[in-house]
């Protein structure tokens, strides 16, 4: 079966024990960041087809998995991050009043 996918490290020893055979490339930096980029829709796409807290929880498990990854790779703290979410929510707001912009005339 064809996958043609950025995996987590352990995946190919998981397929092993199962007594298949992964055929893995390891990608060059360039093409690990568009293939971290593109787990990255992914998993928020499986968030969203996700039907309960459970799943959910699960998922954005992965997504934050992803984006721990791409913060390696552009170095980027886990408190840049907090900082430019916390400037963004001061001069953008949050999602807390659960607004749906339908049109601006």
């Amino acid at each position: 079966m064809e996958h043609n996918k950025l995996v987590r490290d352990r995946i190919p020893e998981i397929i092993g024990k199962e007594g298949k055979e992964a055929e893995i490339v390891i990608l060059d930096d360039e093409q690990y960041l568009i293939e971290l980029k593109a787990k990255l829709i992914e998993e928020a796409t499986e968030v969203s087809l996700s039907q309960n807290r459970e799943e959910v929880l699960s998922e954005l498990a992965d997504v934050r998995e992803v984006m721990d990854a791409l913060m390696q790779v552009y170095e980027i703290s886990p408190m840049e991050v907090s900082t430019i979410q916390a400037l963004k929510a001061i001069k953008r707001g949050k999602f807390e009043k659960k607004y749906y912009l339908k049109e601006v005339k």
